[in-house]
C-alpha cells in the first residue's frame, strides 16, 4: 500500500521504486567507492565474484576465494557488510510494490496472487543468506566450511529464478491483462 494515500501502488510509485532501484544499482556497482562492485573488482585481479558467477563446489568456491588474494577478499567481505545488504533491500522493495500493482490491476486467482507477492522476498531471502554465506566463508578464510562453500552456487542460482520470476511474472500478467482488455473494448 501506498502509505500517503492508503491505497494500493500506482504507476508512479511502481516507476519511482524504479528509479530508485536503478540509481541504487549504479552506485553500488559502478561507483569507485569503498564497499562497492567497482572496488572490489579493482582489488580482486577483475576475478567475478560469487553472486554474479557462482561456483557449484566447495573447491571452486575456495579457489575463487583464493585467487581474490587479500585485499580483494577484504573488500568483497565489506561489500558483503554494506552495499550488498542495501540494494537487495531496495530492489525488494521495487519487486513488491511491482507485483501489488500487478495484483490488483488484474485480480489473479488467490494462488496466482499469492505466489506474485511472495516471489519478491523468494529473491530476497536467498540473496541475504548468500550474502551472509560469502562473508562467513570470507571471514573464516583460510579456513574451510565445505559444506556452505558447496551450498552457495544453489542459493544464487535459487535467487536468480525467484528474481527472473519476480520480474517477469508481474509484466505478463500485466501484457495479458492489457491484450484482453483491448480485445474486450472492440
Amino acid at each position: 500500500m501506498d502509505r500517503s494515500t492508503g491505497s494500493v501502488p500506482s504507476g508512479r510509485s511502481v516507476l519511482a521504486g524504479l528509479a530508485g532501484t536503478l540509481f541504487v544499482f549504479a552506485v553500488t556497482h559502478f561507483l569507485p567507492l569503498p564497499g562497492t562492485l567497482h572496488d572490489v573488482m579493482s582489488k580482486n585481479g577483475g576475478y567475478k565474484i560469487l553472486d554474479l558467477q557462482p561456483a557449484f563446489s566447495s573447491e571452486g568456491v575456495y579457489q575463487r576465494l583464493s585467487s581474490f588474494g587479500e585485499a580483494g577478499r577484504e573488500a568483497y567481505l565489506q561489500m558483503m557488510l554494506s552495499m550488498d545488504m542495501v540494494f537487495p533491500v531496495v530492489f525488494t522493495t521495487f519487486l513488491a510494490l511491482m507485483a501489488l500493482y500487478a495484483a490488483n490491476r488484474v485480480h489473479p486467482q488467490p494462488l496466482m496472487r499469492f505466489l506474485l507477492l511472495l516471489l519478491p522476498f523468494g529473491y530476497l531471502i536467498p540473496d541475504l543468506a548468500e550474502n551472509l554465506s560469502i562473508a562467513w566463508l570470507i571471514h573464516d578464510y583460510p579456513n574451510r566450511n565445505d559444506g556452505l562453500a558447496s551450498a552457495l552456487g544453489y542459493i544464487t542460482a535459487f535467487k536468480r529464478i525467484c528474481m527472473y520470476a519476480a520480474i517477469f511474472l508481474p509484466l505478463v500478467l500485466l501484457s495479458l491483462n492489457l491484450r484482453s482488455g483491448r480485445r474486450r473494448s472492440k
